[in-house]
């Protein structure tokens, strides 16, 4: 795919051949939602749960979780979330968009809870 395609199609910003995530980032807060049909939407609930758990923080929990054996994997993502969010409400059962009003604190505790549970990444 060629760079211009990348930006227009999925607003991601090649420079050099390489992702320039910043620039990415940029391009995607800035960005018209002209590429999604009026009738679809994944709500505020998908929307509040995406402000706090970014792709970036995802990511990283993603390459931790991988450097574990399998067999321990799930339980460690679920201790995290659980330091992270204990207060998540269980499906159907209450507001996630109302609960994730601070995404920032969710956040904070989100990568305090790997720094604790996993070990770090490797430089």
């Amino acid at each position: 795919m060629c760079p211009q395609a990348a930006k227009s199609e999925y607003g991601v910003v090649i420079t050099n051949g390489n992702l320039d995530e910043k620039a990415t980032q940029a391009c995607r807060r800035g960005r018209g939602r002209n590429n999604v049909h009026a009738d679809f939407d994944f709500g505020p609930e998908r929307e509040a749960w995406e402000n706090a758990f970014d792709d970036a923080t995802v990511m990283e929990l993603n390459r931790r979780l991988y450097a574990l054996p399998k067999s321990v994997r799930q339980t460690k993502r679920h201790e995290v979330f659980q330091r992270a969010f204990p207060d998540m409400p269980k499906a159907g059962a209450g507001s996630l968009a109302a609960a994730l009003r601070d995404c920032d604190g969710v956040r904070g505790r989100f990568r305090a809870a790997m720094n604790e549970l996993l070990d770090p990444m490797p430089d």
